[in-house]
């Protein structure tokens, strides 16, 4: 099981995953394209979450090519940003910008800078007047082609107080999103809540229930919420069931709630296991992978842990012999910070 703390940190890093896939799709380059199997690499080692190896990678390839490759520091700076290493992600990021060649590729490389700069100054709002001036500058220079910045130039601007040219931000970002996109559902969230700015937030979501009604993120409001994405081919998901029993269980009479998401391929087959084993709270039929893709969860089964407003707190994805105990002690904090009137601590 891998699990995942500390959501609170700062939101300009919240769509960096993202940012790096847009960057990854335009055509290589004239210069660069002959390194094209070891960009590929490097992507894949930074979604398999093996950064140093992809910094290695994408750091080899870059000096092959003479400090020349735009896409080769491009992949660069994002591996040294999950790798924690704001500066060198920032250095790799201001090289790319150096030997940028399209304007597309100017505002690639002045989101990663933003994206580095952000990290660097973490919780500190008043030091983050650098990363919204490399956002402002990636979405003067590519125009609509890289959506991405504007979320992020949104972000950082409302966490400084800027509300009013934040939230602006954020509809020009929205008017240039696909509806169905994990992105826009995110934001629509971050829209209700403004003064979450700072902390991973759920996607938006308003689904029909096993139960044949409806629920929606802004109906769990209130309450600490488990989401948890399942289906019952999913071995280790049956194995959870009587741990998620257990917590709903325990949890009787206070503010907190579990709500299925299942990617079963037959209704019918959900529908008769729910059933038989009793699972009387919230349930949906994830058909199309919607809410799957919205939370873009790596693996079955996977565990979102939302505070009152709708913010994750924590998240596992698998499940060992210890998942239980640990899901259950994060819950207990939750709603007890809950209770307090307080966010829990990451």
């Amino acid at each position: 099981m891998t699990t995942r703390r500390g959501f609170a940190i700062f939101a300009s890093l919240l769509f960096a995953a993202v940012s790096v896939a847009d960057s990854a799709r335009p055509a290589a380059t004239a210069d660069d394209s002959r390194f094209d199997p070891q960009v590929r690499e490097g992507l894949q080692l930074l979604a398999q979450q093996q950064y140093d190896d992809a910094r290695d990678v994408f750091r080899a390839a870059d000096k092959d090519a003479g400090g020349r490759c735009f896409r080769c520091l491009e992949g660069l700076a994002a591996a040294e940003l999950r790798r924690g290493d704001a500066d060198a992600a920032a250095a790799a990021a201001r090289a790319a910008s150096k030997i940028a060649r399209t304007a597309d590729e100017s505002g690639r490389a002045e989101n990663q800078l933003g994206l580095a700069l952000a990290s660097k100054a973490g919780k500190d709002t008043a030091a983050l007047g650098p990363a919204e001036a490399a956002y402002k500058r990636a979405v003067q220079v590519s125009g609509s082609s890289l959506n991405a910045a504007r979320y992020n130039l949104a972000i950082v601007l409302l966490r400084e107080g800027k509300k009013a040219e934040g939230l602006q931000t954020l509809d020009d970002f929205l008017a240039k999103e696909p509806e169905g996109s994990p992105r826009a559902a995110q934001a629509r969230t971050l829209r209700r809540l403004p003064h979450r700015a700072g902390d991973l937030l759920a996607p938006d979501f308003d689904v029909p229930t096993l139960a044949g009604g409806k629920l929606s993120l802004k109906d769990l409001s209130g309450k600490v919420v488990l989401v948890d994405f399942w289906a019952t081919w999913c071995g280790p998901c049956r194995m959870a069931l009587p741990e998620l029993q257990s917590l709903r269980k325990e949890m009787a009479g206070q503010p907190f709630e579990i709500f299925s998401v299942s990617a079963d391929r037959e209704l019918s087959t959900l529908r008769e296991f729910v059933a038989k084993n009793g699972m009387t709270w919230p349930q949906t039929w994830d058909a199309r992978g919607e809410l799957a893709h919205a939370f873009s969860i790596p693996a079955y089964p996977s565990y979102y842990l939302l505070d009152p407003e709708g913010a994750v707190v924590y998240s596992a994805h698998g499940w060992s012999p210890r998942s239980g105990e640990e899901i259950a002690a994060e819950a207990r904090k939750a709603v007890k910070a809950a209770k307090a009137g307080k966010k829990p601590s990451a």
